[in-house]
């Protein structure tokens, strides 16, 4: 998943394309199936849905090029009815752009936004699963971060502090991840493949040189797909599984809908959770995956860093499995609308960015060639770039140039990739909630698997220990790592 594929949110693509209506286009479902929405799921629901459309987002748009806040609505239910229409449709059109105070606040009137947070969080306090409970209320509090943010858009409160939106996305305050040591090992592993390093040569002309001759382009990463994908299952199916309940052997391989899109975009590649339930209650799987024509990379690289990542055991195997525990009944309602931006976000990036420790622990040298060695120690640098150029942001440093040189000669991004992750600070959602998500994820991962071990990792970080996110994980991870002794 990346934000650079809200296509509304970003305003760095073409202009143009469809117009779609919020009205649900979910199969037809019989009564078994309970598909009007309850009070809580219906306030949950509205909340998210209209904030979402203040920003542009579309959930209904098959493309996911305009999705926004809300990612994914799987719960096979009505999705709420939001109003007034004309206000809904101006939404629509123009997202973000619409300044107009007396629009906004109409609408959130209308759809009680307000009422609903607070009816939200009584239900949440009400509830004894602790896990869940933080969750939901880590959930809205992003939210009412996203409604703020609007509304300061649009002139109607002061701006938004940066903090308090890093804070409410992460649970922490900015932080530097350092990167010292990931410089180190990535020197290393680019000189095991003889590629030099020397002090005349940036960190990053070596990575790009590394590449270059192990390059895939549009039509290689389209032929290599199902190839890469049926390794990454099967590295999955005998590193992961083991240590997750056999209930997950029932989530099918062949449910993703691969495809490069040839047009230019802003994105690497994408997941789009396209779940439902049908009329029994059973879960039904559908992903979307897309890459971007304008992506080259390293056989290794492409393979480790995105097939991986958006396949299993990264968004692929993920998200399908939060949907199998949401139809379980072991998940609540809120984990059907999946909210970018959020602690479960970066919770989800986090097992997507990291899944070779996943995968193999502390241990990748004795299961991985060199090139995919490279390929590691180049992600684990880069993603934790993205977050490190976001606080350097927040504390004042806001000339672009001197924000792509930052990536480019202390984390090895190759320009072209600095300045794309540089435009997403210019924009108030994505730059500080979102950019972060990746090394911030990550590192929580690779920390936990360094310090428990990744056998005991996996069950937590999949969610089968309990309904977590990113802030609750290393309290489960405790909790459970205590138990299992």
């Amino acid at each position: 998943m990346t934000p650079m594929s809200r296509r509304k949110a970003i305003k760095l693509m073409a202009a143009g394309g469809l117009a779609f209506s919020l009205q649900p286009k979910f199969f037809v479902l019989a009564s078994e199936y309970p598909t009007d929405l309850n009070e809580f799921e219906n306030d949950f629901a509205t909340a998210a849905f209209a904030i979402d459309l203040m920003w542009g987002g579309n959930i209904n748009d098959p493309t996911g090029l305009s999705h926004v806040i809300v990612d994914a609505y799987t719960s096979g239910k009505k999705q709420p009815d939001l109003g007034p229409p004309n206000l809904m449709q101006l939404f629509l059109q123009q997202g973000d752009g619409v300044r107009d105070e007396e629009a906004i606040k109409s609408f959130i009137k209308h759809n009680n936004l307000e009422a609903r947070f607070e009816r939200v969080v009584d239900y949440a306090n009400g509830l004894k699963d602790i896990w869940r409970r933080s969750y939901l209320l880590n959930s809205i509090t992003v939210l009412k971060v996203h409604l703020n943010l609007r509304k300061s858009l649009a002139g109607l409160i002061k701006p938004v502090d940066p903090e308090t939106c890093y804070l409410a996305a992460f649970g922490r305050a900015p932080y530097f991840i350092d990167a010292s040591e990931k410089r180190e090992i990535l020197r290393q592993r680019l000189s095991a493949v003889k590629v030099e390093t020397t002090t005349s040569m940036s960190l990053a002309e070596a990575v790009e040189k590394w590449s270059q001759k192990r390059l895939l382009d549009a039509k290689g990463l389209e032929k290599n797909w199902p190839l890469f994908n049926r390794e990454m299952i099967q590295r999955t199916r005998e590193r992961i599984f083991p240590y997750l309940p056999k209930y997950v052997t029932t989530i099918p391989e062949n449910i993703v809908d691969f495809g490069i899109v040839w047009e230019n975009v802003n994105f690497s590649g994408l997941n789009l959770a396209k779940h439902t339930i049908d009329k029994n209650g059973n879960p039904v799987y559908h992903t979307v995956v897309r890459m971007s024509s304008q992506v080259t990379k390293a056989e290794a690289d492409y393979k480790l860093n995105l097939v991986a990542h958006e396949g299993w055991p990264g968004h692929g195997l993920h998200l399908p499995l939060t949907h199998l525990l949401y139809s379980k009944k072991m998940y609540g309602f809120e984990t059907t609308c999946f909210i970018l931006n959020s602690p479960a976000g970066f919770l989800a990036e986090g097992i997507a960015s990291a899944t070779s420790y996943l995968l193999y622990g502390q241990d990748v040298k004795s299961h991985l060639s060199p090139d995919e060695l490279v390929a590691v120690a180049f992600a684990d640098l880069a993603v934790a770039g993205r977050n490190n150029v976001t606080v350097k942001f927040i504390q004042g440093e806001q000339n672009p140039d001197k924000l792509v040189q930052f990536l480019y000669h202390e984390h090895a991004l190759p320009l072209k990739d600095a300045s794309r992750y540089c435009r997403w600070l210019s924009h108030p959602l994505f730059g500080i909630m979102y950019l972060p998500a990746y090394g911030i994820g990550a590192e929580m991962i690779h920390q936990a698997v360094r310090t428990y071990g990744r056998e005991k990792v996996i069950p937590v970080a999949y969610g089968t220990q309990g309904q977590i996110d990113g802030i609750s994980f290393p309290e489960c991870m405790t909790r459970f790592a205590a138990q299992a002794v």
